[in-house]
């Protein structure tokens, strides 16, 4: 028997896969029902994305020490103070959250809610800023009464050491007392367990640098703070 030739093949080859591509695509087995003829829903188109605006985007970066108040309200007391700024302030460099001190006793959450009352500190460049004193309702609205910030601007006085972890200890006023260590200041960023008494008195302990600008003071009972180094000087208060 001659068998066909290559070409004849080759056309019932393909003949065979066409007859099976229109089978798998006609009426559904389960259904009964022909597919659908809408094509998919396409992705929204990137402008339609929501974007956040370079004031957000600052205000997100700014770097900010969180005291006695957890990122939610430490957030909220930061936007009720950058309320109080004027048309002709320079732009923020570093701002401090708190103290915000308990309506009742000693200890209690770190929310707005439980600590209606405290002070936020913004600091512009060359070690000047101002306090903006806030009172906070339950019912979210508040009041922020401004005041020029009180201190005295310092250089650092410090060496410079090489790397790795150093022995240091905060002054008599904790970390009001400033941490000059390797030739700058380093401000406290992030929440800071302010209800420790290591805080606010002299403390022992050891700074640790993670890289070129950002270090942590770690004492001994695990009082710890993040850092970011400052260039030039810082506001320290009048502690006494």
């Amino acid at each position: 028997m001659k068998l066909p030739d290559r070409t004849v093949m080759a056309s019932i080859a393909i003949l065979a896969v066409v007859s099976l591509v229109v089978a798998c695509s006609g009426p559904s087995a389960a259904t009964g029902s022909p597919p659908t003829s809408e094509p998919p829903p396409s992705a929204a188109p990137p402008s339609a994305a929501p974007t956040e605006s370079p004031q957000a985007s600052a205000e997100a970066a700014l770097l900010t020490a969180c005291l006695t108040l957890g990122p939610q309200d430490c957030e909220r007391a930061r936007a009720f103070a950058v309320s109080a700024l004027e048309a002709g302030d320079p732009p923020l460099r570093y701002v401090q959250v708190g103290p915000f001190s308990c309506a009742t006793g000693d200890r209690c959450p770190l929310t707005l809610l439980a600590r209606p009352e405290g002070d936020v500190v913004l600091e512009f460049p060359d070690a000047a800023g101002v306090n903006v004193h806030l009172k906070v309702a339950a019912d979210g609205t508040f009041e922020a009464t401004r005041a020029a910030a009180m201190g005295v601007p310092v250089e650092p006085a410090s060496a410079g050491v090489e790397a790795g972890p150093i022995e240091f200890s905060l002054g008599h006023c904790g970390i009001f007392s400033g941490i000059d260590v390797d030739g700058s200041w380093w401000d406290p960023v992030g929440p800071v367990d302010m209800d420790t008494g290591e805080a606010v008195n002299a403390t022992p302990g050891v700074v640790t640098f993670l890289d070129e600008d950002h270090a942590m003071f770690a004492s001994p009972t695990g009082f710890d703070v993040q850092l970011v180094r400052r260039d030039g000087a810082k506001l320290l208060p009048m502690c006494m």
